[in-house]
């Protein structure tokens, strides 16, 4: 993935998780899953703005979990931000998620 287009790239994980999530957020970094998970979050959210990340992953396919994962990832990296609070397709509040023009 293009070193540009993702700034941050430093394993993520809580000081309080466990070792084993430390070792998962470096393994996920270093075999580049986490760059291409972000690509394929931000793609999904070009074509559906202003969606949470539990109904962007209903609409894409994707694990919901992995998409509420990377969308802060993406913040970070100055891609993506919240537009508002709003309801999901099911009625429940949550932040609405939108891509930057960068």
């Amino acid at each position: 993935m293009p070193g540009n287009l993702f700034e941050n790239n430093e394993p993520i994980h809580r000081r309080s998780d466990p070792a084993s999530s430390e070792i998962g957020a470096r393994e996920v970094t270093a075999s580049g899953r986490r760059d291409a998970q972000k690509m394929e979050v931000l793609h999904a959210l070009r074509q559906h703005p202003m969606m949470s990340s539990r109904d962007l992953a209903e609409a894409c396919g994707m694990d919901r979990h992995m998409v509420a994962r990377r969308l802060p990832d993406l913040r970070e990296d100055g891609l993506v931000a919240v537009a508002s609070m709003g309801k999901q397709r099911d009625g429940r509040l949550a932040m609405l998620w939108i891509p930057t023009n960068r």
